[in-house]
């Protein structure tokens, strides 16, 4: 009976793994379960984490208007990246890749710093002077920002409709990375923090 119970302890981002020895359960209290955002959680374990305080960005592959390409490669590890670890930047010809994308609510300014200066890195090596680079890099955060807002926006349309119970859990999940990243990234006003994502 306490399985389930212990089970969710474990993938709450602050988790209390467990072990049992001659019939005795021992909890110990550290982080297990801190890698899955709250996207992650509902996929695989079909619950909708509240306390949990990042959010990994979906792959993209964005061309945004004098800022070039801005790519952010998909997770293919077992294992999402720890949430405060810093992605790996590569400089290309066209704009810049990353190895991921996570944004903490606790630690806006790690992934504000880390691509402001990435941006303006790639934007500085095509020519472009420091102050235009330092307004470019912004549109790029926001462009970020926007696709995986959008991205979101299209999973509530698609489970909107739908009379399967965990629609809705999946939808509140989606609601919850958004304003997650909105928040990191500075939206404007009419973004998901601030308004439910509609279709």
């Amino acid at each position: 009976m306490l399985l389930p119970l212990i089970d969710c302890l474990n993938h709450h981002h602050r988790g209390a793994p467990y072990r049992i020895d001659d019939g005795a359960m021992r909890i110990r209290i550290a982080q297990y379960g801190h890698r899955r955002d709250g996207l992650d959680l509902v996929l695989h374990y079909g619950h909708c984490d509240h306390s949990t305080p990042f959010a990994h960005s979906a792959p993209l592959d964005l061309n945004v208007e004098g800022v070039g390409r801005i790519q952010v490669e998909q997770q293919v590890c077992r294992r999402p990246a720890h949430p405060l670890a810093p992605p790996r930047v590569t400089l290309e010809a066209d704009g810049l890749k990353l190895s991921h994308l996570c944004c903490h609510l606790h630690h806006p300014e790690r992934v504000q710093v880390l691509l402001r200066l990435a941006l303006q890195g790639s934007l500085r090596s095509r020519g472009h002077s420091p102050a235009e680079a330092e307004h470019l890099a912004e549109r790029g955060l926001k462009a970020i920002g926007e696709a995986n807002e959008q991205l979101l926006r299209q999973l509530v349309a698609a489970v909107g409709g739908s009379a399967h119970p965990g629609a809705s859990v999946l939808a509140e999940a989606a609601q919850r990375q958004a304003s997650i990243v909105a928040a990191v990234l500075r939206l404007q006003p009419s973004s998901a923090s601030h308004q439910p994502l509609r279709a």
